[in-house]
């Protein structure tokens, strides 16, 4: 909680707590304010929760499940769980979720693949991330709080965010320097920026950054924490252009690529996914920027470039499950269609290779994914950019 409860205004560092349930306000007259207002009757509840942080994650949590569980009910009617075969799970006594694209491929249901309660993926996830026994590295065991461990793909939507009010409850109580509570908030940050609520999410991707600029100090951080660092500064630029910020999200976007490709050269995955941001942003900028002296746009110009060398990268080195591996080429598509200076039989073939593409999406990633909609609107609207005979 990083606001005043009372006023809403940012805190930073500063500001005052509640001594009992550690309520943050910005100071004395709002934490009095607040006091005669509500905060009398609700002080004994949200410290008997565990204190504020956890009482609101708790809440948020649940809050979060209940959303998921009715976006989801007309794809889980009469399915059960896979995990522990039931319709309602016997001890929260919530309903089912469909998690990914799993039975849903090719237009072919599968039982109950893809369909979960969100409590039986906590519990699988904080299982496994607790073994300490385990052979799984630490990544592939935080994987559980992300993606499906069935066809890879990640969680997506209402039940992502559902995921990540449940990861941060299950490690706030941490210390602020270990890691597994800023990676924890990055989790957090994933669900809400699915389900759109990019102004928290940006918030939750600062206070994340702060907390691991704060712990590693002075020193030099490892090659593990820049990677952490860059990961954190990648999502906010993200967030930046959903926000309309597109200037200051393609500034942060090539500052992030080029600490990645000195860190891990042009052939990593993530050195690819920020080049793919990359050339997104210009091509956002781009379809709504000033046209050129020969009639072209230049951003976009430069977006199609870029995706021209990133195509093979991104076939080469990236999984079929991975979204930017399907991502990648209707982008490239889109380069042709945006700029006014390319040909009508260009963008004919170009609007072709959108519509496989979109086949592609709905196939891998299933129809309801963002990736797929996303495409779905672009070829609706591809038509407006082909000019006519």
């Amino acid at each position: 909680m990083d606001k005043c409860v009372a006023c809403h205004i940012p805190l930073g560092t500063s500001g005052k707590q509640c001594g009992r349930c550690k309520m943050p306000y910005c100071g004395a007259a709002c934490q009095a304010q607040h006091w005669a207002a509500c905060h009398k009757d609700q002080c004994k509840m949200v410290t008997k929760g565990g204190g504020a942080e956890r009482y609101y994650a708790d809440q948020n949590y649940k809050a979060a499940v209940a959303v998921a569980v009715k976006k989801c009910a007309e794809d889980t009617k009469g399915q059960t769980c896979y995990i522990c075969t039931e319709i309602i799970e016997p001890r929260t006594k919530e309903g089912l979720v469909r998690m990914c694209s799993c039975g849903d491929r090719d237009g072919v249901a599968s039982g109950t693949a893809g369909i979960v309660h969100v409590s039986c993926l906590v519990r699988q996830a904080q299982i496994v991330c607790d073994d300490e026994m385990s052979n799984e590295d630490r990544g592939t065991k935080w994987s559980r709080w992300d993606a499906c461990q069935v066809c890879g793909q990640r969680f997506n939507g209402t039940v992502a965010c559902a995921l990540g009010w449940a990861c941060w409850r299950t490690y706030l109580s941490r210390p602020l320097t270990d890691e597994l509570r800023r990676v924890a908030l990055c989790a957090l940050g994933v669900g809400l920026q699915k389900t759109h609520q990019y102004e928290s999410a940006v918030a939750v991707y600062q206070l994340s950054l702060a907390e691991h600029r704060r712990s590693c100090g002075q020193r030099r951080m490892s090659r593990n924490e820049r990677e952490g660092q860059f990961g954190m500064q990648n999502n906010i630029a993200i967030l930046y252009g959903f926000t309309g910020r597109q200037e200051e999200a393609l500034k942060l976007h090539i500052a992030v690529l080029e600490g990645r490709k000195t860190l891990f050269g042009p052939e990593d995955k993530n050195t690819i996914h920020c080049a793919l941001n990359v050339a997104n942003c210009l091509l956002n900028l781009g379809a709504k920027g000033d046209i050129g002296a020969n009639g072209d746009r230049p951003r976009i110009t430069q977006a199609r470039e870029m995706l021209r060398t990133l195509l093979p990268l991104a076939k080469r080195n990236l999984d079929p499950s991975d979204e930017c591996f399907h991502t990648a080429e209707p982008m490239y598509a889109q380069s042709i269609l945006y700029d006014p200076s390319v040909s009508r039989k260009d963008k004919l073939e170009a609007k072709v290779r959108l519509g496989k593409c979109l086949e592609t999406l709905r196939r891998v990633l299933g129809s309801s994914h963002t990736s797929t909609r996303e495409m779905e609107l672009c070829l609706r609207t591809a038509d407006g950019h082909i000019p006519p005979h």
